[in-house]
């Protein structure tokens, strides 16, 4: 295989990925994920944000009861 041919290859194997102002879009190969498979994607988004340094700003901005609120609209989903 050339090197053009695993360049192309490669680049349809590996995930796009880009910044929004909602949070990050991702273009991915595949079937879309069940009901499950996005409540599980939520979750481990929601433990991310509470472990990365936005939550403490949220917290200190808004209180930690408001935070938990907000918290909830974080949510993976499939469009």
């Amino acid at each position: 295989m050339g090197k053009k041919s695993r360049l192309k290859k490669l680049r349809h194997e590996v995930p796009l990925m880009w910044p929004v102002e909602q949070g990050i879009q991702a273009l991915v190969p595949g079937q879309a994920p069940s009901v499950d498979e996005l409540a599980r994607m939520t979750a481990v988004y929601q433990e991310n944000i509470r472990k990365s340094p936005i939550w403490d700003l949220m917290v200190k901005e808004f209180g930690e009861q408001k935070a938990t609120e907000m918290l909830k609209d974080f949510k993976a989903k499939v469009e």
